[in-house]
């Protein structure tokens, strides 16, 4: 679900593996006068040590997301474009017209919908791109989550902002003209290398204009930390 995630577990299968193999391992190169009961200890506490982390991620996630639900109700009452359907479809639409705008080599696409900061980052980044376009971009892309992990709701309007979630991968890698290998595809968004992975997570930040939202940045690299900073408010 998570690929952070994903990577942490696969962190803590290989230090339990490591964990019962490194004695063996050291009396096979002739290390035998270790103290191997310390070492195994050693290594059971960083395999618990792990498989701990990744939970916490799991549970950051979780928390993250039941607050900005429950702050979200309470912010759209007040205002009705705290609507968080609205925000999801938001999320969603503007990461299309970003994806898109990227597809094309073309940022003027998504133009309307960024802050003007972004729209220059967009442009700078656009001028690296390497690969090839993907035929028929938003038919080849298919969304399996969408959360909303952050809202921010003040008294003065200016100020409000949230953080989108979502999740996707390429539905029909068939619709790369220069797809050379199974399940791979040439596109390099965020400027990954060839055979980027099968799913991607995202976090999109939206600041407020007047009744709209703008895209104003965005994390292609989900990790602990971008997740842990973000915090929901509702001020009173």
């Amino acid at each position: 679900m998570f690929k952070n995630l994903k990577k942490l577990l696969q962190f803590f299968i290989v230090a339990t593996v490591t964990m019962f193999l490194f004695p063996t391992i050291l009396r096979l190169v002739g290390m035998e006068n270790y103290d191997f009961r310390n070492i195994s200890s050693l290594l059971i506490f960083l395999g618990i040590t792990a498989s701990i982390f990744s939970g916490v991620i799991a549970v950051i996630i979780i928390y993250k997301s039941k607050k900005a639900d429950r702050l979200l109700q309470k912010a759209a009452a007040r205002d009705g474009i705290w609507d968080e359907e609205n925000l999801k479809v938001q999320t969603r639409a503007v990461f299309y017209k970003v994806l898109t705008a990227w597809n094309n080599e073309d940022a003027s696409l998504m133009k309307e919908y960024v802050t003007d900061d972004y729209f220059q980052f967009f442009k700078k980044r656009l001028a690296t791109k390497t690969e090839a376009k993907v035929t028929d971009i938003l038919n080849s892309i298919d969304i399996s989550e969408t959360r909303i992990i952050c809202c921010q709701d003040f008294l003065n309007n200016e100020k409000d902002r949230f953080v989108g979630y979502l999740t996707w991968n390429f539905a029909n890698d068939n619709n790369d003209e220069d797809d050379d290998s199974e399940g791979s595809v040439s596109i390099e968004w965020g400027n990954r290398q060839n055979d980027v992975p099968a799913q991607f997570s995202e976090m999109y930040h939206f600041i407020r204009d007047g009744n709209d939202w703008l895209l104003n940045k965005s994390d292609n690299n989900v990790g602990f930390w971008n997740l842990l900073t973000e915090r929901s408010i509702y001020e009173q």
